[in-house]
């Protein structure tokens, strides 16, 4: 199998692992979710069912409110009463119409379906008590004990649904904290075994990639490059039966290498004699390319200058282009700051909005509670033993009260992240000045370098006046040569005899001409 594929593998199952988890884990979200979707919706049907059984006291107290205004004849507190009974029934079957839109359980929903026409028997028998308590103070007396029968029952079947709702409730939760549980003990699983089959794996593939290259892979680099240095003289350690290593094959070449260069080695006296022959001739020459050779030492000057000029430009433009791409970077980032600066004012606004709309729900809150505490403490003091019933009202007060402190707790909290996120939002505008600050300086370093690269190309062009007249030497050099090169032709020809002899001895070495 070739290494390529079996990287390829190893990292196709390492995905299919890493989607393996990720899918566990999906689902297990997914199943927590759902279960705590039901939960949410248990507690809501517990606490609507709870508002209706206070609706349920809350109805008999005003009936109790009413009758003892008809015997003190406080006509504006039987009004009061009257219209508290109207809020309090109507609120009562609300409720339970609620109840039945909720998604319950059959058996659960079918008792709640049975409980509101009793609920509506039970606030209509309110509601008309209290009014009838208006006009005939002793006949509404006389139907009391019917009224209270009704509120006995409705609060035993009641107290079944409610009971039947809070069990639901704690049955979801439990539910919930199962499907947790099993959802976790399944991640675990997948990455425990997973984790395993990878060790395994990569295990595996090491295996494979030591038996391809038959020793480590920096023993296999460091016995290249000395081979690369010439020394063929290095001992190549090869296991016992291994022919198809990487390490095999390297000490095969060498053999081939070490028998090739003593061939060469031997053939290299008979080229020396034959270079005997060709420097005699090349005496003569030597002396026609002295003045050859000073115009190339002029030519060599001016290009060595050249090449200076032309070097200092292109680090200038390397630097030149740093600059400008740092001034690219500088500049994104103060937009990115700009950015977050903006983000982090509309946060400030939306949290200014939602403090004055907290603000008017206590405002409400907090008035409503003035009023009902000051009524629950004059009408408990007048009823007596008969206010027992009243102690409801007075226990709801209480509840907004408790909830007008949490409202100024949220208030608080709103107020503090407001100062916070304004406080971020002056660092991050003085990050952005120091950050367009940065950019102006950049800008005006390119520009001197832009400047530096144009003094460098003037030099260039005294540097290339200078090698064109050193070409126009070097010719003339040139075709004085002419004559020396028949003199060396019979030697080159015996040269070349050798270096045919020399060709068939390194022909050995077989190289790729396509790269």
């Amino acid at each position: 199998m070739k290494m390529k594929q079996v990287l390829l593998g190893l990292g196709v199952l390492s995905a299919l692992l890493s989607a393996a988890v990720g899918g566990t884990g999906w689902w297990g979200l997914n199943t927590l979710g759902r279960d705590m979707d039901e939960s949410v919706m248990a507690t809501h049907a517990t606490q609507t069912a709870t508002m209706g059984d206070m609706m349920h006291d809350a109805l008999r107290g005003d009936v109790f409110q009413a009758l003892m205004y008809v015997q003190m004849g406080d006509a504006a507190g039987m009004a009061q009463a009257q219209k508290d009974a109207k809020t309090h029934g109507d609120n009562f079957v609300a409720r339970v119409h609620e109840l039945q839109g909720m998604p319950l359980a059959a058996d659960l929903k079918q008792k709640v379906d049975a409980l509101a026409p009793v609920i509506e028997r039970y606030a209509a028998a309110g509601q008309a008590l209290t009014e009838q308590a208006l006009h005939d103070g002793q006949g509404a007396q006389a139907q009391l004990p019917a009224f209270l029968a009704l509120f006995k029952q409705l609060e035993t079947e009641q107290d079944v649904v409610i009971e039947g709702i809070e069990a639901a409730a704690k049955a979801t939760r439990a539910e919930a904290q199962q499907a947790r549980t099993q959802s976790l003990l399944i991640l675990a699983i997948v990455m425990v075994l997973g984790g395993a089959l990878l060790l395994i794996a990569i295990g595996t593939v090491t295996r494979h990639i030591m038996q391809t290259l038959g020793a480590e892979p920096d023993t296999v680099r460091k016995l290249l490059r000395r081979v690369k240095d010439g020394e063929l003289g290095v001992d190549v350690r090869v296991e016992p039966r291994d022919n198809s290593s990487v390490m095999a094959s390297l000490a095969e070449m060498v053999q081939q290498l070490r028998a090739t260069v003593l061939n060469v080695r031997d053939n290299a006296d008979s080229v020396a004699n034959a270079s005997s022959e060709v420097s005699a001739g090349s005496s003569d020459l030597s002396n026609r390319t002295q003045d050859q050779a000073a115009a190339l030492e002029r030519s060599a000057s001016a290009l060595e200058q050249l090449s200076s000029t032309v070097s200092h430009n292109a680090d200038n433009a390397a630097q030149a282009t740093q600059l400008a791409q740092g001034a690219s970077d500088v500049a994104a980032h103060g937009g990115e700051m700009v950015d977050r600066l903006v983000g982090t004012m509309q946060d400030i606004h939306q949290s200014s909005q939602k403090i004055a709309e907290i603000i008017s729900v206590i405002d409400g809150i907090a008035f409503q509670t003035n009023i009902l505490a000051l009524n629950a403490a004059v009408e408990a003091a007048r009823a007596g033993e008969q206010g027992r019933g009243f102690a409801v009202v007075a226990g709801e007060v209480r509840s907004l009260a408790q909830r007008s402190a949490g409202a100024a707790r949220e208030i608080k909290s709103l107020i503090s992240s407001s100062v916070e996120r304004a406080t971020v939002g002056a660092q991050q505008a003085d990050q952005t000045g120091a950050t367009m600050k940065n950019i102006v300086e950049a800008i005006a370093r390119v520009t001197d370098v832009i400047a530096e690269i144009s003094s460098a190309s003037k030099e260039q062009t005294t540097g290339i006046a200078q090698v064109t007249e050193a070409v126009v030497q070097m010719d003339q050099g040139t075709q004085s040569n002419a004559a020396l090169v028949e003199q060396t032709a019979a030697a080159a020809e015996s040269l070349r005899n050798q270096a045919d002899h020399l060709a068939r001895a390194v022909a050995a070495f077989q190289l790729d001409t396509n790269r």
